[in-house]
């Protein structure tokens, strides 16, 4: 009986996650990025890949998604995951090639904090040899304040989220107190930053701050989760910017959260609900 509820738990999950991506190809992201740039967002696109699948397969989809960019959607960004090159720089050189070639900024999207070093490290390699490169910050990481510096010295785009797992070593309830300073730590400083956020008053705090700055800024939403750029006033003008992801599902919060945040229970249910038409149709 525990093994048949386990299985069930599993494939719900999996279906459940599922809703989270446009699909399973770049060919399911097409549409959706076409209705995204016809309504004024840019785009960024983030193939998500799964444990075992091959990492020169997942090579050639990034470069393929970069050449899809190039011809499909003006100022796109394309997120990368470093573990997807299974450790190897050459895997990521290619990516570049394509990224320079094609003039796409690729953006570094975090992980768990056991693989931060080892993406920062690659993220280095790419600011030495491609001028633009983004990285992405968990605000509830303490580790994030001193990213945050690196990734000025290196001149690198910085997108501010969440983040998806805790501190594992000094843990903080309050993820928004966080969230904004670390947004003190780059406004006036960063080459560009990412607001990635679907918290109305924090967003409009933070992107705020970075105005009075003069730092260049953009609000992120991600596509399937409700979106607050209406709802800012204040902070007219910033771009918006739409996360398209594809590929294998999974949840780009922690289910803990749907305990200790009602709202993302609801995100989800309507989520799942919507589709991906249904979701195209509820935005516009």
């Amino acid at each position: 009986m525990k093994r048949f509820v386990r299985g069930v738990r599993s494939r719900l999950l999996a279906y459940m996650a599922a809703s989270h991506t446009v699909g399973s190809s770049l060919s399911d992201a097409a549409p959706v990025c076409a209705w995204a740039r016809d309504n004024g967002w840019r785009i960024t696109i983030g193939p998500w890949v799964g444990d075992g699948d091959d990492f020169d397969a997942v090579t050639g989809i990034y470069i393929q998604t970069a050449w899809f960019i190039a011809s499909q959607i003006a100022d796109g960004h394309l997120s990368i995951k470093t573990p997807d090159f299974g450790g190897s720089a050459a895997r990521l050189d290619l990516v570049l090639a394509a990224a320079r070639e094609t003039r796409v900024r690729l953006q570094f999207d975090s992980l768990s904090q056991q693989e931060a070093p080892a993406s920062l490290a690659l993220l280095e390699r790419a600011c030495a040899r491609y001028d633009n490169i983004g990285c992405t910050l968990p605000a509830r990481w303490g580790r994030s304040a001193v990213d945050a510096e690196r990734a000025i010295a290196l001149g690198a785009a910085v997108r501010v989220v969440r983040g998806q797992w805790p501190d594992p070593v000094v843990p903080h309830p309050h993820v928004e107190e966080l969230y904004l300073q670390l947004i003190d730590r780059l406004a006036g400083r960063a080459r560009e930053v990412m607001v990635a956020t679907h918290n109305a008053p924090l967003a409009r705090l933070a992107i705020g701050k970075l105005l009075r700055s003069g730092t260049p800024a953009e609000l992120e939403q991600m596509f399937g989760l409700p979106m607050i750029g209406a709802r800012l006033n204040g902070t007219s003008g910033v771009p918006l910017r739409l996360y398209v992801p594809f590929g294998r599902g999974y949840f780009p919060f922690n289910v803990r959260d749907v305990c200790d945040r009602p709202a993302v229970a609801r995100w989800l249910l309507r989520d799942m609900a919507l589709g991906r038409r249904g979701k195209m149709t509820h935005y516009t």
